[in-house]
């Protein structure tokens, strides 16, 4: 995502040809929100669901990486299959920059269906990255069994990413 709207691709694909020029076709990708799609999936082997901290990933299996100066407006879970932990009170948190700043640390057994945390597009709540950050969840107090959640990100790019 970053690679695409970076300030010097901007300008390149705003003079690609006539119709990217017309359109500013680099702008236009520059200035509109993105929307991440990632997987927290405990049944892959990549993540899992041992106490501990692992990446989210995207759907081709990539950890998710934000540059630094994004700006984190929304996010979002979807829950594909609910969390289950071995005696029911295995907890989970979501961070991109500090721990549980997207999803403060619930009781994994009873989050269900489609909720939205931290932050919820109140400029208060918002999260400017001040590095390169990747996004991670993370298992405590004891080990999760089954579940699959979806988390979508909405980003923005702030004028100093790169």
């Amino acid at each position: 995502m970053a690679e695409l709207k970076t300030r010097g691709n901007k300008d390149l694909l705003n003079k690609m040809n006539s119709m990217s020029s017309k359109t500013q076709l680099g702008t236009l990708l520059r200035n509109t929100p993105n929307r991440l799609k990632g997987i927290i999936d405990i049944a892959d082997s990549r993540q899992g669901g041992a106490v501990g901290s692992a990446n989210i990933l995207d759907e081709d299996g990539n950890a998710i990486v934000l540059p630094k100066g994004a700006i984190i407006e929304k996010v979002t879970f979807d829950t594909v299959t609910a969390m289950a932990s071995t005696g029911g009170t295995g907890t989970i948190a979501v961070k991109a920059q500090s721990a549980g700043d997207l999803l403060a640390a619930v009781d994994a057994d009873t989050k269900s269906g489609i909720f939205a945390e931290i932050p919820k597009r109140a400029a208060a709540n918002m999260i400017n990255l001040t590095a390169d950050r990747t996004l991670q969840y993370t298992i405590a107090t004891e080990a999760l069994i089954s579940g699959k959640w979806h988390v979508f990100v909405d980003v923005i790019l702030s004028t100093e990413v790169q």
